[in-house]
């Protein structure tokens, strides 16, 4: 008599639950849904959104003052109000044009770029992070959905083995503890699925989050394979070039640009004014009055500088030194965790390879020599027990390390971005 247990039974049980998880098994794959939680990322949208406010701003700032318009009327006498009566008399129209500091209107314009295109590297940024958010759900879930199907065809197992055993136990030939440790054991193994299928639940409303209502129908079965990382020798490039660190460092670079900008408020704005005056009437000679054109330039003179400009350029500096401390620690940040990756890769590698190597093969064989032992009566129940669960603690152990593999992976992925 065998005790292996019909593999088949736990297979379709698995596909009806998993038919209940995802309606349209082969609806979505992988691909499909990294596309559409990028697409739907309000986070995204936002950035898109920012980063085009920054770049029309940017242009806006590049511009000058808009024109100034000046009508008046000058040197009118106040008895009478007469055009013609004084020979200053006149009607003025005059237009006025500022000109920022120094070059503060360029560098406004050129900072305001930098910043609009530091907004769209933190898009990319934040795209690498979605698909890295997606792929690990998809892994947690596949990881989930395996193990339920781990525990039913240990489940399967032991209902096979419980009438084997009741049949025995009506013959005299095995004891009652023993249908009471099976049950124990039911119900152990009822209580990991009822895990399982929470976390399943949670696992299934993460991508939902992400992906939207097509979420449901993903293969849970599947767990694709992810593109090979860049090798480690590319990964010091990898994190200066990372679309976080990049955003950053533009960010340092408007804020040099604004230390610029804080060190043109020293020097001198200035306007140009320019004026027409109509007079009426005649001079002495009887001939008419010529009209006034004037014109003038007038400047800004930037004496009291300790409580402003001083101020206004220490502010400016302390803004980026702050910056290039914030870059040296993301640099930091991201190289640790890039190493902690890597570490993790090799570290799951060589454990995986144990299991395969040596860890499942032992639990097998021991099954089923403590199998074959016990239809002997050569051991006791307890030792059935504990082997059955020695390996299927092995099988799912096995399944964890293939699933942080993959996690692992899509996290040197984000870190060090696709293979081109």
């Amino acid at each position: 008599m065998s005790y292996s247990g019909p593999v088949f039974f736990h297979r379709g049980f698995s596909v009806l639950l998993l038919c209940c998880c995802a309606p349209a098994a082969s609806g979505l794959d992988l691909a499909e849904a990294e596309a559409l939680a990028t697409q739907r990322d309000p986070v995204l949208r936002e950035l898109e959104a920012r980063g085009e406010a920054m770049a029309a701003a940017a242009v806006a700032s590049g511009q000058l003052p808009d024109p100034e318009l000046r009508l008046g009327a000058v040197n009118f006498p106040a008895d009478d109000f007469e055009r013609d009566q004084e020979p200053m008399t006149q009607l003025l129209v005059g237009f006025r044009q500022r000109f920022p500091r120094g070059d503060s209107r360029s560098l406004s314009r050129e900072r305001g770029e930098t910043l609009a295109s530091a907004e769209d590297t933190l898009r990319e940024e934040r795209t690498r992070d979605v698909v890295r958010a997606v792929r690990a759900a998809w892994f947690e879930a596949h990881y989930q959905a395996e193990t339920l199907a781990l525990i039913e065809e240990e489940q399967a197992w032991f209902r096979q083995f419980e009438d084997v055993v009741q049949a025995a136990y009506a013959q005299g030939r095995r004891q009652q503890h023993e249908l009471l440790r099976l049950a124990l054991e039911k119900d152990q193994l009822e209580a990991e699925a009822v895990a399982a299928r929470q976390a399943l639940a949670t696992w299934m409303a993460d991508l939902e989050r992400w992906v939207g209502p097509e979420a449901r129908a993903i293969d849970l079965r599947s767990a694709p394979e992810l593109p090979v990382p860049a090798p480690p020798a590319e990964d010091a490039a990898a994190v200066r070039t990372h679309p976080s660190v990049l955003a950053t460092a533009r960010r340092v670079e408007g804020a040099a640009l604004g230390v610029e900008i804080a060190r043109q408020s020293y020097r001198p704005g200035w306007a140009l004014d320019v004026s027409y005056g109509f007079r009426d009437g005649e001079n002495p000679d009887g001939k008419d009055r010529p009209d006034f054109l004037s014109a003038m330039v007038s400047f800004d003179i930037p004496l009291f500088t300790k409580d402003r400009q001083d101020r206004q350029l220490a502010a400016a500096s302390a803004d980026e030194r702050a910056g290039r401390e914030r870059l040296a620690e993301q640099t930091r940040s991201l190289r640790l965790r890039l190493a902690t990756a890597r570490a993790a890769e090799t570290g799951i590698g060589e454990r995986l390879h144990l299991f395969d190597r040596d860890v499942l093969p032992a639990a097998r064989a021991n099954v089923e020599a403590v199998r074959q032992a016990y239809r002997n009566d050569r051991v006791p129940f307890d030792e059935l027990v504990r082997a059955e669960r020695t390996l299927l603690t092995a099988r799912m152990q096995r399944l964890r390390l293939l699933v942080d593999a993959r996690i692992n992976r899509a996290e040197l992925l984000y870190l060090a971005g696709e293979p081109s």
